[in-house]
């Protein structure tokens, strides 16, 4: 039977939580950039609106289980 380095026993028991074997000096390095390159700007998307949707129908499901309990 051979053993590779993904199916050696990690600590926890599991074989997907072994990790690569580290590497030396730098391997990776980002470039520099000024802040005025990046937008202050909220990120928006049809799947972000969506989940957001979601939320806000499950925290008030929740509230209303609550008997509209609210916090402080």
């Amino acid at each position: 039977m051979v053993l590779t380095a993904f199916a050696r026993r990690s600590s926890c028991g599991f074989p997907d939580r072994t990790l690569p074997a580290r590497r030396e000096g730098v391997a990776y390095q980002s470039g520099s950039y000024a802040t005025k390159g990046f937008s202050d700007a909220e990120w928006r998307s049809e799947e972000r609106d969506r989940y957001l949707a979601e939320l806000g129908r499950d925290v008030g499901q929740l509230e209303g289980q609550l008997g509209g309990a609210g916090g402080p």
